[in-house]
């Protein structure tokens, strides 16, 4: 993955996504309670996707500060238990958004922690191979 590329482009979404989330809120300030109730929606769907865009900078940050972290030199079994443990992380985490994605109404935040669950799975997947290939 180019974090580079990825920054840039999550970037300028968020730029896009701050000057909508600007724009509806002065429409905001404009409309009857008619108008209002039906763009909030809108509202809150933009201030999430700003959100979205500000934790993926983020997480490019944390990544690459973890990726410069010297290299361990943990014992394989110990790896594959530290791994294990993970593993159950993500296992719990794939039940929540499971959960959580069968209760939502259908819109963004549905297909969202349905998105979520798919990458929990291949967490999950990337984890139990490492731990056994660690265990070689």
């Amino acid at each position: 993955m180019d974090f580079d590329e990825l920054s840039e482009k999550a970037s300028r979404a968020l730029f896009i996504e701050n000057v909508a989330l600007n724009d509806l809120l002065n429409v905001n300030l404009l409309a009857n309670q008619e108008a209002r109730d039906h763009i909030a929606s809108v509202i809150f769907e933009t201030y999430l996707h700003a959100s979205i865009m500000k934790g993926l900078l983020e997480a490019i940050k944390k990544t690459n500060e973890a990726l410069s972290e010297p290299v361990g030199q943990v014992e394989p079994n110990r790896l594959k238990s530290i791994l294990n443990a993970q593993d159950q992380d993500e296992a719990e985490a794939m039940e929540f958004y499971s959960q959580a994605s069968i209760e939502l109404e259908d819109g963004f935040l549905k297909d969202l922690f349905t998105a979520i669950v798919k990458d929990e799975e291949r967490h999950h997947k990337i984890v139990s191979e490492t731990a056994f290939e660690s265990s070689k």
